[in-house]
């Protein structure tokens, strides 16, 4: 308490002691935050602007006062922190309305390209039934554009066949796809 007092008092600031011992003695400021924190928050000696910075700038164990070049160091350290804060809400709010730009693209071509779903799914069944001719236990299945919701109006169809051996066929694999062909 008597160095927050000589502290304050080089700070051109008084402090009653008693408030001080007060502070001391229950072992935590006025706002319950602890010590300094609470004093510097509940204090209205202290006040504001140079004093309170220096008294700071004391109670964080920096130093008893700071100089007005580290004072303007500081103000000029907090404009740019300001300043990138603002830049990055900027930036943000710029993506928001491009990511609402191509949601709203995405809805309007997926509701565009609903009824080509039935013809996708026609397709593999078609293509299970023949490929299930040469190759008995093999799988059709959607991938690529398709199967991930992901399709434009340009986009293909990507068919996979699991299961297709090469030997099954007397041709290889290229027999057994023009055979396949034949059976579409």
């Amino acid at each position: 308490a008597e160095a927050a007092e000589a502290a304050a008092a080089e700070a051109g600031q008084g402090c009653s002691s008693a408030s001080d011992d007060a502070d001391s003695d229950a072992g935590e400021g006025a706002d319950g935050t602890g010590g300094i924190t609470g004093l510097l928050g509940a204090s209205p000696r202290l006040g504001t602007g140079l004093a309170r910075r220096q008294w700071a700038a004391f109670a964080s164990g920096i130093g008893l006062r700071l100089s007005e070049e580290e004072m303007e160091e500081r103000a000029r350290r907090r404009r740019l922190a300001s300043d990138a804060a603002r830049g990055a809400s900027a930036r943000a709010e710029r993506l928001g309305r491009i990511s609402a730009g191509v949601e709203a693209w995405a809805t309007a071509t997926q509701e565009s390209l609903s009824p080509l779903h039935a013809w996708v799914a026609r397709s593999r069944a078609a293509l299970q039934v023949a490929a299930a001719r040469i190759w008995p236990d093999c799988t059709v299945e959607v991938y690529g554009s398709w199967a991930a919701g992901l399709q434009a109006h340009h986009s293909d169809v990507d068919l996979l066949v699991r299961g297709a051996e090469p030997g099954s066929c007397a041709g290889g694999m290229v027999g057994a796809l023009r055979e396949l062909a034949a059976l579409l």
